[in-house]
């Protein structure tokens, strides 16, 4: 938040929080009560053409969503996750992440987060939703279905991504 236009240190920035947040729901919830996922959007605003900035970003992205609390009861994991969820959408995360799924259609790992991050905003928000349907969200995951098909991960993101886009019910 400090150095807004210090790209590489907005890189390790995001690198650190990645590292942070993957499979830590409580470091997660402490990242976003600081601001944290507002700075990771921002950065991943104006650096947008950076592209290991952009891996980072969409990381903890996804991280912040894909994780589940323990030893929570399910009212307080559901909550912690939406609040996560609310702020990303705050901070046009749908934006950022169609970006960078759209944009960088050759890095396997943007792809596998983008399209998890998406799928579970997707759950969320029936408004974020059709926003996400509308941007060819689903052109995009078939593309990164085709081009690693050879990296089961993506695979799995960008499919899951598909069926909470087509599902009637996405939870």
């Amino acid at each position: 938040v400090a150095y807004p236009a210090d790209e590489l240190l907005q890189r390790d920035a995001c690198c650190a929080l990645a590292h942070l947040s993957d499979d830590d729901a409580r470091a997660c919830t402490n990242i976003t009560r600081v601001g944290g996922l507002k700075a990771v959007a921002s950065a991943m605003r104006t650096f947008d053409s950076a592209l290991k900035l952009r891996r980072w970003g969409c990381a903890v992205l996804a991280h912040s969503l894909g994780v589940e609390e323990e030893d929570e009861p399910e009212q307080v994991t559901v909550r912690l996750a939406l609040e996560r969820a609310e702020t990303i959408i705050e901070s046009e995360g749908v934006g950022l992440l169609l970006a960078a799924l759209t944009n960088s259609p050759e890095d396997a790992a943007i792809q596998r987060d983008s399209c998890a991050a998406l799928a579970a905003l997707a759950q969320y928000d029936e408004a974020q939703r059709k926003v996400i349907v509308s941007r060819s969200a689903v052109d995009a995951a078939l593309a990164a279905v085709s081009r690693h098909r050879a990296f089961p991960d993506v695979v799995a993101d960008a499919c899951l991504l598909m069926s909470t886009l087509m599902a009637e019910d996405p939870d």
